[in-house]
């Protein structure tokens, strides 16, 4: 008399591990797909407060020459033109106002660069807390692999001690 073919296992641990395989494929295809998203996004905002920040520092300095060669020649022709005195004083003091608000854009050029630094860095920390996060599901996923690899040896090791039980009991007396 024959038994008949027991499962062995194998099937299910292979669909099981070809689940597996696929969960993690999928995880890190989407972990990629997300780092590469904060990467271009990282790319973007560096790229946008380099050119603010050198757009305005181009911007301020120009003005700053500009105002400060005004400055330059309203001091000298003072000191040619004394009897004009009042006009150029006030004109003086327009140009320095100016200066102030020069130098005023200019601080806040450096907390708008500030601002984007700090973007910038949360950016990096976030890309970095993501790739732990995957590396830990792919450490779960290398657990749960190891113990359903485990269990097909054990699952193995039971049907061949059940076979050969069989096998015995079939033996006649």
């Amino acid at each position: 008399m024959t038994t008949p073919a027991q499962p062995d296992g194998t099937a299910e641990l292979d669909a099981l591990r070809d689940e597996f395989a696929e969960a993690l494929a999928a995880e890190r295809a989407d972990a990629a797909r997300r780092l590469d998203e904060q990467r271009r996004e990282f790319a973007e905002a560096l790229a946008a407060e380099q050119d603010a920040a050198a757009r305005a520092d181009a911007a301020a300095g120009e003005r700053e020459r500009a105002l400060q060669a005004r400055v330059d020649d309203a001091e000298q022709a003072l000191l040619r033109a004394r009897d004009e005195r009042g006009r150029i004083a006030t004109e003086l003091d327009e140009m320095r106002t100016q200066l102030a608000e020069v130098a005023a854009d200019r601080v806040g050029a450096d907390e708008a660069a500030a601002r984007e630094r700090s973007r910038a860095d949360d950016l990096r920390r976030r890309a970095r807390d993501e790739l732990a996060a995957v590396a830990d599901g792919e450490q779960a996923l290398a657990t749960a692999l190891a113990a359903a690899e485990q269990a097909r040896a054990e699952l193995a090791t039971r049907l061949q001690a059940a076979e050969r039980g069989l096998t015995t009991d079939d033996t006649p007396a």
